[in-house]
């Protein structure tokens, strides 16, 4: 039996479906899948107890004035596996090693990643100048969306090395015909910074007073939680709930009218389809790869430049104020939901692992 081994500093929650459905489309192939993880919540640790998948190995990091270096201990662990999926990032120490390891054949090494760092204001660093070098260096690439996929072929990496893995998360709670309320709407994400958090505030004082009923449930944790916190304190519009998973989160963001995230959008694009929640962000020049699943008219809404918190209210008014116009935002939501679920990403993942071994 061929064996593949995945490296992951963290283990989010969000992953534990995606591995627990690749593990079982891979046993099919005759494919032995071990995650090594280091980083997890107790909530994971409880998820993951009793999966053959899962191997919990010990990990150190390293401050330095350029920021955290991370060395796990996996090289021994992973000398068996026939194949070796490693994060694309300069700060993995392991990954050297590995990389060694596989420039003298004795292994086949894989990048996972979105091809560059998309939230630097650095793009031509000495660091990103190395990253670009090392992305050439593995066997295969697994890259998380087109875009990712078109950043590693502009290194000169081969494209028929080069799997899309349309990067997506476990949406099967989510109903088929959610309850709607009209001027609710939710933000979903980490609070900090680059989700331009003080902008959604804003834009939502300005909504409170152009919207009759208006109300934001703001779902995540962060640095900037204690400002959303505050603020909810003296505003009857706002509600933060902190982090929520499962059917919590499900019903929170279900019966939102729209999505808001003014800033850095990744992965609740995936929870905007599946809730028929349209998205509403802007043109920030740092989002994740997810962002290019939005269609801009068609199953979200993305307003020009970064937008002013007035500018921001002024669009999410236009969309509350046109319930035609959001039900069809929703029928574009509904078919993106078919194209980038979990299913699809694991039938991708698992694809791209055959023809790497192969």
């Amino acid at each position: 039996m061929a064996e593949v081994a995945v490296v992951q500093e963290v283990l989010p929650h969000y992953r534990v479906a995606f591995f627990d459905r690749l593990d079982r489309r891979l046993a099919g192939v005759g494919v032995r899948l071990r995650v090594l993880h280091s980083v997890v919540t107790p909530e994971v640790s409880r998820q993951v107890e009793g999966s053959a998948w899962a191997e919990r190995v010990p990990v150190r990091h390293v401050a330095t004035p350029a920021g955290s270096l991370v060395w796990q201990q996996v090289r021994q662990r992973t000398r068996a596996a026939d194949l070796v999926v490693v994060e694309h990032a300069n700060r993995m120490l392991a990954n050297y090693p590995l990389l060694l390891r596989a420039a003298r054949g004795r292994q086949r090494l894989a990048f996972w990643g979105h091809g560059a760092n998309l939230q630097t204001a650095h793009a031509r660093s000495a660091a990103e100048r190395f990253k670009a070098r090392t992305a050439r260096a593995p066997h295969w690439w697994f890259a998380y969306t087109e875009g990712s996929a078109a950043r590693v072929r502009a290194t000169g990496f081969p494209a028929s090395r080069i799997c899309v893995v349309d990067n997506s998360t476990d949406t099967d709670a989510y109903p088929a015909e959610p309850g709607k309320r009209p001027t609710t709407c939710v933000f979903v994400g980490t609070l900090h910074r680059y989700k331009r958090v003080e902008v959604l505030l804003d834009a939502g004082e300005a909504l409170s007073r152009r919207v009759p009923g208006f109300h934001l449930d703001v779902v995540g944790d962060g640095p900037l939680r204690p400002l959303v916190e505050e603020r909810a304190s003296w505003s009857p519009w706002l509600e933060c709930h902190g982090p929520l998973t499962g059917p919590a989160k499900v019903d929170v963001v279900a019966r939102a009218s729209l999505m808001l995230m003014p800033g850095l959008v990744g992965l609740a694009v995936i929870d905007s389809f599946a809730a028929r929640s349209p998205l509403v962000t802007t043109d920030y020049p740092h989002h994740s790869p997810e962002i290019e699943y939005l269609d801009d008219g068609v199953n979200g809404v993305v307003v020009p430049g970064e937008g002013s918190p007035d500018q921001f209210a002024a669009a999410v008014e236009e969309l509350l104020l046109d319930p035609d116009r959001v039900a069809r935002l929703r029928e574009g939501c509904v078919v993106s939901h078919a194209r980038y679920s979990l299913d699809h990403m694991v039938e991708r993942f698992a694809g791209g692992i055959e023809a790497a071994l192969s």
